[in-house]
């Protein structure tokens, strides 16, 4: 499984550079709202995803809960400016790779339509993103994509079909449909590892005996109960749990990020679900970023490291803070996790 080292980001949403080096296994990053934790995450899943150019509209989308909009574009450039183009650097297990995300736009007092936005001007009809991706590693590859408005409202794509990308990617956020989850279950059943979810949902509640794929969803069994309950109806908590045991559990899955990990979960659940994290990334050797709010889910976390110490090595905790107009990381280790929380040291900010 190849990891991500390290990442600079360049105007890219609240964050006009940024750069977190000595990225683990698992990372978690930490932060007072609006420091740019959820804009990590999507930085991270769009340099591994940089031939498809969907990825810019659809980490929109998800934030604003709505169908794909060009209009929302405009959201992914630092300040609204199209002067400031979007830009990621990153290093994959010794492979470079850098995107940057053109605008392009319709034409305006009888110019032409044109890329780069030499302007500067926000107030232009922004039509088009192109993505401008270069590969340097064994196998070295430059190339772009586009997404673009067409006169009928309809968006229309251009794939660079002669790059293939060699990593998998996932990224959860705390809106994650229940429904989506049947086909990657459906994966694991093929592969024989039906019951390396469900000991991991017994993690969760020893109480769950069996878990179904039906056509028209996921169903969980109980022990104290004669029928299979949907899992829609089994409550936030489950789903949310079983959501990342499934991901993380796929072994065609690279890199997972999981924002706002406490979200729907009862502290009580937050150490079982670690555990599950920690053994995936251990057995599987994924990598997973992940951000959060929560004090307790950290007490947790410091909880199960007390009883494994050898996962603190595959650990980093990033806490982002932010100085006038830029954004500062300060990294703590897994070995100094316990010692913080003993001390009760606030690491979130």
């Amino acid at each position: 499984m190849k990891h991500i080292n390290s990442i600079e980001i360049n105007n890219f949403r609240g964050i006009r550079r940024l750069e977190l080096k000595g990225l683990k296994p698992i990372t978690i990053f930490l932060g007072e709202n609006s420091v740019g934790k959820s804009t990590v995450l999507e930085s991270l899943f769009l340099v591994t995803g940089a031939s498809n150019p969907f990825m810019a509209l659809r980490i929109t989308s998800l934030r604003a809960h709505k169908a794909i909009s060009m209009e929302d574009a405009k959201y992914l450039f630092h300040d609204s400016d199209y002067s400031q183009i979007p830009s990621f650097s990153a290093d994959i297990d010794g492979e470079k790779r850098n995107l940057s995300l053109v605008p392009s736009f319709s034409m305006s007092e009888g110019i032409e339509s044109e890329r780069l936005g030499q302007m500067g001007n926000t107030q232009q009809t922004l039509t088009g993103l192109t993505c401008t991706f270069d590969v340097q590693g064994s196998i070295s590859y430059t190339g772009n994509s586009s997404i673009e408005r067409s006169e009928d409202g309809n968006i229309k794509h251009k794939i660079d079909e002669k790059y293939v990308e060699s990593l998998v990617t996932v990224s959860l956020s705390p809106y994650n449909s229940p429904g989506a989850l049947l086909n990657e279950y459906g994966e694991l059943i093929k592969m024989g590892r039906k019951e390396v979810i469900l000991t991991a949902l017994q993690l969760f509640d020893e109480r769950i005996s069996t878990i179904e794929a039906t056509q028209d969803g996921l169903y969980l069994g109980y022990d104290h109960l004669s029928t299979l309950v949907p899992l829609s109806m089994a409550g936030d908590g489950v789903q949310k749990y079983l959501s990342i045991a499934i991901h993380a559990f796929r072994p065609s899955v690279d890199i997972i990020f999981i924002d706002e990990i406490e979200n729907g979960l009862h502290f009580s659940a937050h150490k079982k679900l670690w555990k599950c994290i920690f053994l995936s990334a251990a057995e599987l050797k994924k990598q997973l970023f992940i951000s959060t709010h929560s004090q307790e889910t950290l007490k947790c976390l410091a909880s199960f490291m007390e009883e494994e110490e050898k996962m603190k090595d595959i650990l980093n905790i990033v806490t982002l803070t932010r100085e006038n107009d830029d954004i500062i990381p300060y990294s703590l280790s897994g070995y100094g996790l316990e010692g913080a929380m003993d001390n009760d040291v606030e690491i979130r900010k």
